[in-house]
């Protein structure tokens, strides 16, 4: 089967099962309380282990990618109910409205924080670089973009191109603000 075709139906059954997860509010509202999180964390680490390392003992590749899927799903299930509960997705919308200075300087930032942990500070572990280069990544943006737009020789790095407005024969520009 052409590769496009496999993968649809190789990851269908997950898209299914989510639709099936969302018809379903009290198997959610069980899933995502706090005495669940451990048996979640568990039954994915477990399951992504006995997949990755290949000792499934369930010997079959299709089950056990099923078993994943299903085990990480509901993890995510749990954990987005967890942060929803903790407000933590006010913080996850607030960096979300901002997503385009953040992919316009992320590269660049990111890129110097591993230049500058891995030559000057001489710090090649990986999960170290990873981190602080990703959060590096989002939170020097965010900072930048906060005094870019306060200033009116450099609030147009974040506006949107020139619109004309045919009805009134004038051009607007829009910053990019948000909440």
């Amino acid at each position: 089967m052409p590769e496009t075709f496999n993968n649809t139906f190789q990851f269908l059954i997950f898209f299914n099962i989510g639709i099936l997860f969302s018809q379903s509010r009290r198997f959610i509202l069980i899933i995502g309380q706090w005495s669940f999180l451990l048996a979640g964390i568990i039954a994915f680490a477990a399951t992504e282990y006995f997949y990755l390392s290949g000792i499934s003992p369930f010997n079959s590749t299709i089950l056990s990618k099923f078993l994943v899927g299903v085990a990480g799903s509901v993890l995510v299930v749990q954990l987005s109910r967890l942060a929803l509960a903790a407000n933590f997705l006010s913080i996850l919308s607030y960096i979300g409205k901002r997503s385009l200075p953040i992919y316009l300087a992320h590269m660049l930032v990111a890129s110097g924080t591993r230049i500058f942990l891995l030559k000057i500070l001489k710090v090649d572990n990986l999960a170290i670089n990873c981190v602080a280069g990703t959060l590096a990544g989002i939170f020097i943006p965010l900072f930048l973009y906060k005094i870019i737009v306060k200033n009116e020789y450099t609030a147009w790095l974040f506006m949107f191109p020139k619109k004309i407005d045919k009805k009134r024969g004038s051009i607007r520009q829009t910053i990019i603000k948000t909440a």
